[in-house]
């Protein structure tokens, strides 16, 4: 069974939306466009606020924690074009940068884990994920996208743990459903793992995967004709040719039990 990457995920300062060939939002893909030299206008809704200029001071020259603040949030910037470009060893360490001169910042760690994530670095991945959850304890990407480097390390329960707190959190994102759906399969918790496909088809009804491992679910269970009904939804939903010819094979073989 196939998890859902952390893909969409990495957060960005709201003044570089006009990035929009090289950023994403949280949770949605930006529109096709070609890239535009970072900007730092802006703050993340994460990010530490500059300081006000020091009482007293001339020409509005500001106190030194402000001006740590705005390089922090340069190396954030620098950091997100070198991540949207694949450069993970360069968008890792602008990201530490940013985090020396503002030990609180939240995003950056959350994105560096993304980084250490795509790098096979989970433990790294993980500690940063950990650091994001100390600072912001309801912060529900951090929970699923550690739940998902669980998931990756083979670590069930605690993935499952966590892709629980994200749902406890977010109780309407159909990818935490799907993912913990896969790895209570993964654990043989079919029962529960059909649960968690059902809700997240509920919630994307139009979700090709999720009818595929329901479907492979309810043969695991023998529930023959329901594994049917879910493989041919499959085959009317999706055009993935990989996908297609999984779903033929398996509805072949569950109508060759019948």
């Amino acid at each position: 069974m196939a998890k859902r990457p952390v893909a969409g995920l990495l957060r960005v300062l709201l003044a570089l939306v006009a990035l929009a060939g090289l950023l994403h939002l949280v949770g949605c893909d930006a529109e096709p466009g070609g890239a535009i030299a970072p900007s730092v206008e802006g703050a993340s809704p994460n990010a530490p606020a500059p300081e006000a200029a020091s009482p007293g001071s001339s020409g509005g020259a500001q106190a030194p924690q402000a001006e740590a603040s705005a390089s922090a949030e340069t190396y954030y910037a620098n950091a997100l074009a070198y991540h949207e470009q694949g450069d993970l060893d360069r968008a890792i360490a602008e990201y530490g940068r940013a985090i020396e001169l503002a030990p609180d910042y939240l995003d950056a760690y959350y994105n560096r884990g993304l980084a250490y994530y795509d790098k096979g670095d989970l433990d790294r991945a993980i500690a940063d994920f950990d650091r994001v959850i100390a600072l912001e304890p309801t912060d529900s990407d951090a929970y699923y996208s550690r739940g998902l480097t669980y998931h990756e390390k083979k670590d069930l329960d605690r993935a499952i743990a966590d892709y629980g707190q994200a749902i406890e959190l977010a109780p309407d994102v159909a990818d935490a459903y799907y993912n913990r759906g896969v790895a209570y399969h993964d654990k043989g918790d079919l029962d529960r793992a059909i649960a968690d496909y059902d809700r997240a088809i509920q919630l994307q009804p139009n979700d090709a995967e999720a009818y595929y491992n329901r479907g492979m679910g309810h043969a695991e269970k023998g529930a023959l004709d329901q594994a049917a009904a879910d493989l041919r939804k499959v085959l009317e939903l999706t055009s993935d040719p990989d996908l297609q010819q999984a779903a033929r094979e398996s509805l072949e073989a569950v109508l060759g039990q019948k």
